[in-house]
């Protein structure tokens, strides 16, 4: 097999993986809650635009939602001036006491290159119950020198 060959097998292998891990979904019940100043809002109906903002990144995101189904796309714009090893971003829709009903990844990138913006747009079942969203995201850089490479995150909680 040519060398040629086995990179596009092994870049297909890879994209596969970061798709999949893109539309993970995990059904949870948490006993710990999330904070209010954690949680988003979720309106019915919609579309309506909304921003959300970290130490690490700004997401500026639209959703639109009814009883059954949430629809929701955007930007992730990362303030890290590095090259982009992986950035997972997770949606975890919560119930009014602010318990987690179900976590997904809604974005996803990588490939050790600079990234500066991350768009996304997928959709989800919603659990009876759902009154809001919270984020959370594990980002991993790669800069140049000792304490590289270096991840980021934020829980939820």
């Amino acid at each position: 097999m040519k060398s040629d060959t086995k990179l596009a097998i092994a870049l297909a292998v890879i994209f596969v993986i970061l798709l999949a891990a893109c539309s993970t979904t995990k059904t949870t019940r948490s006993d710990r809650t999330v904070p209010d100043a954690k949680r988003n809002e979720l309106r019915e109906g919609g579309p309506y635009k909304a921003l959300w903002e970290s130490r690490d990144l700004t997401m500026n995101y639209e959703y639109s939602w009814n009883a059954e189904r949430l629809a929701i796309s955007g930007e992730v714009k990362l303030k890290l001036q590095k090259n982009l090893d992986s950035l997972i971003l997770d949606a975890n829709l919560i119930n009014e006491a602010g318990q987690i009903l179900l976590s997904k990844g809604i974005a996803s990138a990588g490939g050790r290159r600079p990234v500066k913006v991350v768009s996304f747009n997928t959709q989800m079942d919603v659990p009876e119950g759902t009154r809001g969203i919270a984020f959370s995201y594990s980002i991993t850089v790669r800069g140049f020198g000792p304490g590289s490479p270096k991840t980021y995150w934020q829980t939820p909680f």
